[in-house]
């Protein structure tokens, strides 16, 4: 059985089809670390996720999945760096 993608075209995301098509990632982040005090917790954390995208975070206990999804939501500020969210910085969200 042949997967979705492979037999209907007109199914695939138009980042899939056309990268170019797909506009701003939707997540972007580049070089951006997080530190509590002297330790560096999370190590120039760079991705992006296109439009239509799927993006799954998965890793092993203690390797730092919740720290950055709490930089994702602006909870914490990265360190340097870069990193957006429909084109703004997560520290710019109100809540």
């Amino acid at each position: 059985m042949k997967h979705r993608f492979e037999s209907a075209t007109e199914d695939v995301p138009v980042a899939l089809k056309n990268p170019e098509q797909a506009g701003r990632p939707i997540i972007q982040a580049e070089k951006a670390p997080h530190r509590f005090s002297s330790d560096a917790v999370v190590y120039d954390l760079t991705f992006q996720v296109p439009r239509g995208g799927v993006f799954g975070l998965i890793r092993p206990s203690g390797c730092r999945k919740t720290t950055t999804v709490r930089m994702l939501t602006g909870m914490y500020k990265p360190t340097s760096g870069t990193l957006a969210f429909l084109g703004e910085s997560p520290s710019r969200f109100t809540s």
